[in-house]
């Protein structure tokens, strides 16, 4: 029981050093491990679906930025050192 009251401190003490996007997307990643109701076929979620056509159409429109993976990794890799600079 220690252990996870270390770990949600832990994680509660990083979440100063997150911007919204990074908050935004911490908490999508955080509620697909919590959700249980949609154990099924994903593709079967109409929310999902409708989710991943409106992103679609976003970068398709070029309203959102799109990344390579290049990018993305150095990116990745930047956070990464830049929180371990802030290790708590």
């Amino acid at each position: 029981m220690e252990t996870s009251k270390s770990l949600n401190n832990q994680i509660v003490q990083y979440l100063d050093f997150l911007n919204v996007d990074q908050k935004m997307a911490l908490l999508g990643i955080m509620k697909t491990f919590t959700d249980k109701e949609d154990e099924r076929d994903i593709w079967e979620n109409q929310a999902f679906v409708t989710e991943i056509e409106n992103r679609v159409y976003e970068l398709e429109s070029g309203a959102t930025k799109k990344y390579s993976w290049d990018e993305v990794k150095s990116i990745t890799r930047q956070s990464i050192a830049d929180l371990k600079k802030h290790e708590i």
